[in-house]
Formats: C-alpha cells, sequence, structure tokens
C-alpha cells in the first residue's frame, strides 16, 4: 500500500538492548536547542560549534540525576604551553551496571603579557597606534587552564555517550523525534535512589 499524500513516513531507529529508560534515551539524543550552541575559530575550519559545560552538567543531571554520575580526572600534563588530560565520566544505568567513557581533554597555558618596547625602551605599537603586547614566563591562572582542559574532557566524554551529538558528529546524527517512545515515565528507584 502506498503513502497518502502529505504525510510523512516513520524511520526506524534501531538501537542496541539498553538499560536505559526510554526516557533517559530520548534525552540523550535529543536535538541541542540553538540557544546552547555556540561558534569560535576552530584548527583547519571556519567555525567549530561547541556546547558549554554547564549545558552538558545540566544534560548529566537530567539524565542520571545529582548522584547518578561522576567526572574525575585520571592523568595530566603540562607540556610546552598546552594542558592535556584524560578525564574518566562513570555513570549507573537503570539496573545499577557502572558504564564508563573516556576521553583526552585540552587547553593552551595562558600567561600574562606586558608591552613590547623597541631597542630604545619605547612602546612598539600596532598599526591602530596601540601598544602591542607580549606574553611574559608568568601563567595567568593555572587551575583555570586545569578546569578548561577538564571540562574540554567532560565534554567529549559525554560526546561519546550521545549528548549533544547532532553538535559534534553532524554528519552521522539522526534526530529522535519528542514522543518516538512512546509515553516516558520515570525511572524507577528503590528508597535509597537506586
Amino acid at each position: 500500500m502506498g503513502q497518502e499524500k502529505g504525510t510523512k513516513e516513520k524511520k526506524e531507529i534501531t538501537l542496541a538492548d539498553s538499560d536505559f529508560t526510554p526516557k533517559q534515551i530520548q534525552t540523550i539524543l535529543e536535538r541541542t536547542p540553538k540557544e546552547y550552541i555556540y561558534h569560535r575559530p576552530g584548527r583547519g575550519k571556519d567555525q567549530f560549534d561547541y556546547v558549554s559545560i554547564g549545558y552538558v552538567i545540566k544534560k548529566l543531571n537530567r539524565i542520571f540525576g545529582f548522584a547518578g554520575w561522576d567526572f574525575e580526572v585520571v592523568q595530566q600534563e603540562i607540556r610546552e604551553g598546552h594542558i592535556w588530560v584524560l578525564g574518566r565520566l562513570t555513570f549507573k544505568d537503570n539496573k545499577g551496571h557502572t558504564i564508563t567513557k573516556m576521553q583526552f581533554g585540552s587547553a593552551a597555558v595562558k600567561f600574562l603579557t606586558e608591552p613590547k618596547k623597541d631597542e630604545k625602551g619605547g612602546f612598539v605599537r600596532d598599526a591602530n597606534g596601540r601598544p602591542m603586547r607580549v606574553p611574559t614566563k608568568e601563567m595567568v591562572d593555572l587551575g583555570d587552564d586545569l578546569k578548561a582542559a577538564a571540562s574540554d574532557a567532560l565534554k567529549k566524554s559525554a560526546a561519546l555517550l550521545g549528548i549533544a551529538s547532532d553538535v559534534y558528529y553532524e554528519k552521522e546524527y539522526r534526530e529522535v523525534p519528542k514522543g518516538y517512545f512512546g509515553e516516558l515515565e520515570p525511572p524507577k528507584r528503590d528508597e535509597n535512589g537506586k
């Protein structure tokens, strides 16, 4: 039988057996609202889309609850003006199985700057007449740079789960329409919240 004119065929989405609830799956796979997508210049691209760490934390809390997930930096290194960290995101599915996603994150170390001086001690100016600045060897705040690298690792680990996959894996993303899984019930928990 043919389809009536003007109606859309519902494409089936195949998922492996999962111990996540339909509501958790729907929340993981839903499209990221435009107001949470930011843009910045990227390496080799004109523009790079990303989501904030606040958005990722909010999604993890919605999916697993405030105490249902954990993140830790398991390794870090500072080398040649860059920091890299290896982060581990751990959460539990609806049956209490522990699931782990690990990913690297990085950030540039930021250094204080000072006015650039010529050989006579005067300030070197740019084309607009402003003093040019050069980095010193003094870091601005290493703690902030470590937090940036850890945030990057958390976002990348969450993306492995599927959070913001429409942003990070645009070509592979397939939208799951709201209500695709029918009525969504909250996960049942025992008196200990598990």
